[in-house]
């Protein structure tokens, strides 16, 4: 470097080391939090599926169960009897189908073997019901306060995720399957007293962006 002092080498030799330093550190640091944000979606989607599978639900069987109220029908048995109601166990995602849920003001349901469950589909009725018409075979359907407690848990770590930056676009459109099915205002009535105010609109956002 002609011209230059032995210092002042020096000094352009480490502004240019701490330059290469700074830039590398951006690029690194931009690679590390792409992988952090893959990382979380990956995480989020694999606890969607697996709560979505816990067997933490029941569905209204029976002769008429398509015209009756589980609020009207409490402490009924889990298993099949002769020309009765009953209630079969079943998945989570069984009760996030399309059909409304309409919880009384009371939803408490009492307990199942052990659990305490809650009324999130009081009935179908008002519907077309015929058992023909009944599209999907929906049933009025309860829901463990376990499962419950983990939809709202989980809506609360997607929230704070996609608030904080930690979820890109496209992970959260790999969870759509459960959002979607969380944040239309049936569902929110119901889990109201559950989730926190963010965690709410969070959800109503959501609602709107995927109705565009």
């Amino acid at each position: 470097m002609q011209g230059l002092t032995v210092w002042q080498t020096i000094a352009l030799q480490a502004s240019a080391l701490l330059l290469g330093a700074v830039g590398g550190g951006i690029i690194s640091g931009l690679v590390t939090w792409r992988m952090l944000r893959a990382e979380t979606a990956r995480e989020l989607l694999r606890d969607a599926l697996v709560l979505q599978a816990e067997m933490e639900a029941w569905i209204l069987e029976g002769p008429g169960y398509e015209n009756k109220r589980l609020s009207q029908h409490k402490g009924l048995p889990v298993d099949p009897i002769d020309k009765g109601l009953w209630l079969r166990q079943v998945e989570v995602r069984a009760v996030l189908d399309e059909a409304s849920w309409n919880a009384p003001e009371d939803h408490a349901y009492g307990f199942i073997v052990g659990r305490r469950v809650w009324i999130v589909r009081d009935t179908i009725a008002g519907r077309s019901v015929s058992r023909g018409e009944v599209f999907g075979g929906w049933h009025p359907a309860l829901l463990s306060s376990r499962a419950l407690e983990e939809l709202c848990g989980w809506v609360e770590r997607v929230s704070t995720s996609s608030n904080g930056w930690l979820l890109s676009k496209r992970g959260l459109a790999t969870l759509k399957p459960l959002l979607g099915a969380l944040c239309t205002n049936d569902r929110l009535d119901v889990l109201r007293g559950r989730l926190s105010n963010e965690a709410r609109a969070f959800l109503q956002e959501y609602a709107k962006a995927i109705q565009k």
